[in-house]
C-alpha cells in the first residue's frame, strides 16, 4: 500500500462547521509557502509518493495550485485535495489543479439539501457550490471520494445523502461518525448522536451506494454495529499515513489512532473482532460509556458447521491453513465469482484474509447451499444463484455482470478436461474474466505428478500457459491462475 503524507496547510476555513475537528485552531492562521515546500521536499525525500492536502481548507491559499506543481515536481503520485468542495464550483479553478497535478479529490458533503448541510457548515450557500464543484470534477473525467461526517441534524438522512451522491456518479462515499473534539466537542449534545440510532440508516446509505457499484465505507463505526456490513469497516483500508500537523509530525496515524485516539472496553476482549477493531473515539464512551457495545462471540460449533459446509471435515484453524493462501493470489479490488460456492464461506474468508476490497459472487447447482451463502451475505442475496457450470451464459440474464475481475474454481479430480464439454465449458468461463483479470484454479489434496497434469491439459485447452501458481504452507493443496490481458478480447 502507497505511504501517504497529510499536509495540514493551515487552519484557515470558509465554513464554520459545527463539527469540525480542527474548529480551535482557526487562530493559528495558514502556514507559508515555502514551510509546506520543505515538508513537500522532506517527504518525498522518505519514499512517500502520495499527498493530501487539507486543513482547514486548502483551496482557499492562492498557493494552492503552485503547492500541487510543486508535489508533482517532488515525484507525488497522488495528489489529493481534501476540501469542503466549495472552490470547485470554479471550473477553471478545476481544471488549473488538475493541469497542476492533483489527480484525486476529496470534498465533503453532509446534507441531502441545502437547508441540512449548510446548517451544518453554517455557510450558506455552501451546498450548491460544492454539489456543483462534484459536478465539475466529474465532467472532467476526476475520481471523486466524499466524505459524510454523520451528526445528529443528519443521520436520518444519510438514504438521501447516499442517493443524491450516487446521481452525482461519485467514485466512492465515507459516512464518518463525527468524532468529538474542537468544535464537536464544544457542540457534544447538538452535534453527537448515539450509534444505535444512526446505525440502520447507515447500512441503508450503504446499500444505495452497493447497488450502484460505488465504493462506500464507514469510519468510527465499531464492527459489532456492522453485522452483515463488516467488510465495509473503513478502518482496515486506511492507507499508512503521516500527518504534519500544526507544530508536531505523527509519523503513523494508524498507531496513534488506535493507541491515543480510540479505546475499547474490557468486555471487548470476547468479541471475534477484537485485534481488528479499533473501538471508537474514546470521547463517546466517556460520555455515554459501553451499554451500547456487545462482543460479537461466534460459536465453535456454528464456526465448524460453516467450515464443514464447504466439504471440508476438521476445525476452522485447518481450514484457513489449507485455503487461506488463496487470498494471495488476489492482487487489486474487484468482483469475484466463486463456480460452486457452496455455502458462501470460502468467499466470506477470502474477503477478510485479502488485504483487497472485493465484491463477491457465486453460484451452485444446490440450492440448499445458495441459500446459506444468502444468509452469510445479507447485503450481497442477489449476488448468488443456483446454477449448473454448464448453464454458465445464463448469469448475465439474472442480473449478474457481464464479466469478473476474478473466478475462482475447484478442480476436482473427476474432471480431466479431456471431454469437449469440459473444454467448452472452461473456454466459457475464461470469456467472462475482464481485461486485467484472472481466473484462479485450485486443487485440492493432489500430488504433483497429478497436479502437473491437470495444469498441462487446461494450458493446453485455453492455449497458454499459467501466469503464476502457490502451494499452501502444509504442502496438499495449490492454485495456479492465468491472466487476462487489458485489451484481450472475451
Amino acid at each position: 500500500m502507497t505511504k501517504r503524507i497529510d499536509l495540514k496547510t493551515g487552519f484557515l476555513c470558509n465554513n464554520n462547521c459545527r463539527f469540525c475537528v480542527q474548529g480551535h485552531k482557526k487562530r493559528f492562521g495558514n502556514k507559508g509557502t515555502e514551510e509546506l515546500k520543505e515538508y513537500l521536499s522532506r517527504a518525498a525525500g522518505e519514499g512517500y509518493k502520495a499527498v493530501v492536502f487539507t486543513g482547514g481548507e486548502p483551496t482557499i491559499r492562492q498557493d494552492i495550485v503552485d503547492l500541487v506543481k510543486y508535489a508533482r515536481s517532488c515525484g507525488f503520485q497522488f495528489i489529493q485535495i481534501q476540501s469542503n468542495g466549495r472552490k470547485f464550483a470554479g471550473l477553471d479553478f478545476c481544471k488549473a489543479l488538475i493541469a497542476a497535478g492533483a489527480n484525486e479529490f476529496a470534498p465533503a458533503i453532509h446534507g441531502p439539501n441545502a437547508a441540512i448541510h449548510d446548517f451544518l457548515t453554517q455557510s450558506k450557500g455552501s451546498f450548491y457550490e460544492t454539489a456543483k464543484g462534484i459536478k465539475n470534477l466529474k465532467g472532467l473525467g476526476q475520481k471523486v471520494m466524499t466524505n459524510t461526517v454523520i451528526t445528529r441534524a443528519n443521520y436520518r438522512h444519510l438514504p438521501q445523502i447516499a442517493r443524491l451522491l450516487v446521481r452525482l456518479k461519485v467514485d466512492q462515499f465515507q459516512l464518518a461518525f463525527v468524532h468529538a473534539i474542537g468544535s464537536a466537542g464544544d457542540n457534544f449534545d447538538d452535534v453527537v448522536p448515539r450509534k444505535l440510532l444512526v446505525v440502520p440508516h447507515v447500512k441503508q446509505a450503504l446499500d444505495a451506494g452497493i447497488k450502484a457499484g460505488i465504493n462506500v465505507m464507514t469510519e468510527a463505526i465499531p464492527y459489532c454495529f456492522m453485522t452483515g456490513y463488516e467488510d465495509y469497516v473503513a478502518e482496515e483500508r486506511i492507507p499508512e499515513t503521516k500527518i504534519l500537523d500544526l507544530d508536531s509530525v505523527v509519523e503513523n496515524f494508524t498507531a496513534t489512532r488506535r493507541d491515543e485516539c480510540k479505546v475499547k472496553d474490557e468486555k471487548c476482549r470476547g468479541c471475534k473482532y477484537f485485534e481488528r477493531c479499533e473501538g471508537p473515539w474514546k470521547e463517546y464512551p466517556e460520555h455515554f460509556g459501553w451499554a451500547e457495545f456487545t462482543p460479537v462471540i461466534i460459536q465453535q460449533a456454528k464456526l465448524l458447521k460453516l467450515v464443514r459446509g464447504c466439504h471440508f471435515g476438521s476445525s476452522y484453524d485447518d481450514w484457513k491453513a489449507a485455503r487461506s493462501f488463496i487470498a494471495r493470489a488476489i492482487n487489486r479490488d474487484g468482483t469475484i465469482l466463486d463456480i460452486g460456492c457452496a455455502n458462501g464461506f470460502l468467499l466470506k474468508c477470502l474477503m477478510h484474509w485479502s488485504r483487497f476490497r472485493l465484491i463477491p459472487y457465486g453460484f451452485d447447482r444446490r440450492a440448499r447451499k445458495v441459500r446459506d451463502a444468502k444468509l452469510l451475505f445479507p447485503s450481497f442475496e442477489n449476488h448468488f444463484s443456483v446454477l449448473d457450470v454448464r448453464d454458465f451464459e445464463k448469469l448475465e440474464g439474472r442480473g449478474f455482470p457481464g464479466s469478473y475481475d476474478y473466478i475462482y474454481s475447484n478442480i476436482w479430480d473427476s474432471c480431466g478436461f479431456q471431454k469437449k464439454g469440459q473444454r467448452e465449458c472452461l473456454l466459457k468461463v475464461f470469456s467472462k474474466v475482464s481485461p486485467g483479470g484472472r481466473l484462479i484454479l485450485g486443487l485440492y489434496d493432489f500430488d504433483a505428478k497429478s497436479a502437473s497434469v491437470q495444469i498441462e491439459r487446461v494450458s493446453e485447452c485455453l492455449k497458454r500457459k499459467p501466469d503464476g501458481c502457490l502451494e499452501n504452507d502444509i504442502k496438499k493443496d495449490m492454485l495456479f491462475w492465468f491472466n487476462k490481458g487489458q485489451f484481450e478480447q472475451e
